[in-house]
């Protein structure tokens, strides 16, 4: 029998929608529609250069808050904002975050958060006050429950046997390298910024949205034996390297089912920060 070729095989309309659905297409819209529905500005499809490559590379989705440029704001010059910059990834396969972080020295967790806080003479706004002292503050490490490792699963070839492996697969490593490179040259834009008199606490936040199921593996005290927790958020420490310095990026692992909240909660985060800083500076 000959070799059906491309042209031989007519694909129907349940082919085509099959094949989206598998895709992260689907996802991308719907988050997107979530996002625009709650008052962001979204941008899809952002491109950027790949560091190690030289490739383009495209950032699913970029939002941000449509009031942060608002007249109230200007006048006041007073601005929190959260800039999500999202990889949609529809996992067909649970990802399971295993290994909490432990103290390092060589491992500052506030570099990990990208946060810019501009002062004034007259305010003083650190860390502690901002997004960081919000998400993650300066307690134990087990407290912040941020994990260093993560897996997905497939099945194992030529095994005979219809087995499971986990892995790390290219494209989430990918995913997971591209929107942590966007915030940090986010960041570096401000490193040489004139003063002004506004406050500002701007978080560029790299957040991967699965449409399938999140776990995280923790370890029953009773036993030490390992077990896995269902959850919708979690948050997962990534290294890399900017040139030959070598980084850690914090990201957001939220599942579609959780993502809603997630970006609420955000939203209350910045507006509670923004009216600290209001309050601080006397500028109502």
């Amino acid at each position: 029998m000959a070799n059906l070729k491309d042209d031989d095989y007519k694909l129907t309309e349940n082919d085509m929608m099959e094949a989206i659905k598998r895709s992260g297409y689907l996802l991308e819209a719907e988050l997107s529609e979530i996002l625009s529905k709650t008052g962001f500005f979204v941008e899809s499809n952002r491109v950027i250069k790949d560091q190690v490559t030289g490739k383009s590379r495209e950032i699913d989705l970029i939002a941000e808050y449509d009031t942060i440029f608002s007249e109230r704001k200007m006048r006041n010059r007073v601005i929190a904002s959260t800039k999500f910059i999202i990889e949609a990834k529809n996992n067909p396969h649970p990802m399971v975050l295993m290994t909490n972080l432990k103290w390092s020295p060589s491992i500052e967790l506030t570099q990990t958060l990208k946060e810019v806080i501009t002062e004034t003479e007259e305010v003083h706004h650190s860390l502690e006050d901002g997004f960081f002292g919000k998400l993650i503050g300066f307690g134990a490490l087990e407290e912040a429950n941020i994990y260093t490792q993560y897996c997905t699963f497939r099945k194992k070839k030529d095994s005979g046997k219809d087995e499971l492996m986990a892995w790390h697969p290219d494209e989430f490593h990918e995913g997971l390298m591209k929107i942590v490179q966007y915030c940090d040259e986010e960041v570096g834009e401000w490193e040489d910024a004139e003063p002004d008199d506004y406050l500002r606490d701007f978080l560029y936040l790299p957040v991967i949205v699965l449409g399938g199921d999140l776990y995280e593996l923790k370890t029953d005290d009773d036993n030490q034996q390992p077990i896995l927790q269902k959850v919708d958020l979690s948050k997962l420490l990534y290294n890399y390297h900017k040139g030959d310095e070598p980084r850690s990026g914090l990201i957001y692992v939220v599942t579609r089912h959780g993502f809603t909240d997630f970006v609420k909660k955000m939203l209350v985060i910045e507006q509670t920060i923004e009216e600290e800083m209001r309050s601080k500076a006397k500028r109502n």
